[in-house]
């Protein structure tokens, strides 16, 4: 009996562990990392808006551009902290 309490106990704390990664951690990361990426992209905007275009229009462009890449690192360094059931 005391080894499917633990279990229960041991389930319950992972999907805890999981719910706060999901909620808390991975957002967290996608914002660093896409602050990260957004930098070196007010270079590459100063160049398009140079060379022709509106500086709004480039500016949602390259934030959606470096949003995904952040989004994929953010869900590549969850997946090295996520929680495998045994």
């Amino acid at each position: 009996m005391t080894e499917t309490v633990a279990k229960d106990e041991n389930v319950w704390q992972d999907r805890a562990v999981k719910l706060i990664i999901v909620f808390l951690v991975f957002p967290i990361i996608v914002l660093v990392f896409h602050q990260l990426l957004i930098v070196p992209s007010f270079f590459v905007e100063s160049l398009l808006v140079h060379f022709g275009g509106d500086s709004r229009f480039w500016a949602k462009t390259l934030s959606v551009v470096s949003l995904l890449p952040a989004c994929w690192g953010a869900v590549a360094v969850c997946k090295l902290i996520w929680p495998t059931s045994k």
